[in-house]
C-alpha cells in the first residue's frame, strides 16, 4: 500500500508493509543501486497465540490490513529517536517503531547493530538489523 523513506542511525532505510497479512520489511538503500533486506517483522506477533478477537480485547492485537507508513525522523518523533508509523485499516491500531542507534553509528565505520523496538500502542517486541 505505501512506502516510506527516511534516515537512522546514519542510514537511509526504506520502509514497507503488506496490507492484509501486516508484515513490515525494511531495507537499507543506503547505496540506492544496492539495497539490502534488513529484515522481516509481523507486525501483530501475538497472532501466533490468540485470535484477533482475543488480542484486541487485552489490547495487544498489531496492525492488519496496513494502510499507511509514515518515517518520522528524529526531530519530529515522540520519542526524539527516528521511527515509523504503522497504521492498520482492519485492526484499528497504530503503532510507532522507533530506532534505537548504537553508539556507534554505520556513517562512522561501525558494523554494529541498530535496534528497532516499539514505543506506542498496542506493539511489543524488538528488531534488530543486520
Amino acid at each position: 500500500e505505501s512506502m516510506a523513506a527516511g534516515e537512522a542511525c546514519g542510514r537511509l532505510l526504506l520502509v514497507t508493509a503488506t496490507e492484509k497479512s501486516g508484515v513490515a520489511f525494511v531495507y537499507d538503500i543506503t547505496t540506492v543501486t544496492k539495497p539490502k533486506l534488513l529484515f522481516v517483522k509481523h507486525l501483530t506477533p501475538i497472532s501466533k497465540t490468540k485470535s484477533a478477537g482475543v488480542a484486541y480485547a487485552t489490547r495487544e492485537l498489531g496492525d492488519i490490513d496496513t494502510e499507511g507508513v509514515i518515517f518520522v525522523d528524529a526531530a519530529h518523533s515522540p520519542s526524539g529517536l527516528a521511527g515509523v508509523f504503522f497504521g492498520g485499516a482492519w485492526s484499528g491500531t497504530m503503532s510507532f517503531w522507533e530506532f534505537e542507534c548504537p553508539a556507534t553509528t554505520v556513517a562512522s565505520g561501525s558494523t554494529s547493530n541498530v535496534v528497532c523496538k516499539t514505543f506506542l500502542v498496542l506493539l511489543a517486541g524488538r528488531l534488530f538489523l543486520a
